[in-house]
């Protein structure tokens, strides 16, 4: 187990924020969303670049998501912890969003290499819509 990586876990689920996640990010992060497909969004964002890109971009349409009741669990694989998490926000048109998350997180050289998000894509389309290239455009 690595107390540092639970650490990094730790100030990276405090805020979802570009100001404070770059830094944590490793150059060849990989971002992985194995139920996006469902919904027609990308499974898959590779490298910080456009990692950083990806996430601003949701995060314009998500103001104000917060994380709840934030569990961060060791693995077997002591680069990789387990973080599961409750995260929501009220969209500027009224709807809530409210969402459960597991991601995997892994770590490389002090920063995150990977980031394995699970959510539910029923959440999502409660919230946004069932037009998500409209609702995220």
């Amino acid at each position: 187990m690595s107390t540092a990586n639970i650490a990094l876990a730790q100030r990276i689920m405090s805020r979802f924020a570009m100001d404070n996640w770059y830094e944590l990010l490793h150059d060849d992060i990989v971002l992985e969303f194995p139920y996006a497909k469902t919904l027609g969004m990308p499974e898959r964002v590779a490298g910080k670049a456009v990692a950083v890109e990806y996430l601003s971009g949701v995060m314009k349409h998500i103001p104000g998501l917060a994380f709840r009741n934030v569990r961060i669990e060791a693995m077997a694989d002591p680069d990789s912890v387990l973080v599961q998490y409750d995260g929501g926000c009220t969209l500027p048109s009224g709807a809530v969003y409210d969402q459960r998350y597991i991601t995997v997180q892994k770590f490389k050289d002090g920063r995150m290499i990977l980031f394995r998000e699970y959510w539910n894509p029923v959440a999502v389309t409660a919230a946004f819509g069932t037009d998500l290239e409209a609702a995220f455009s």
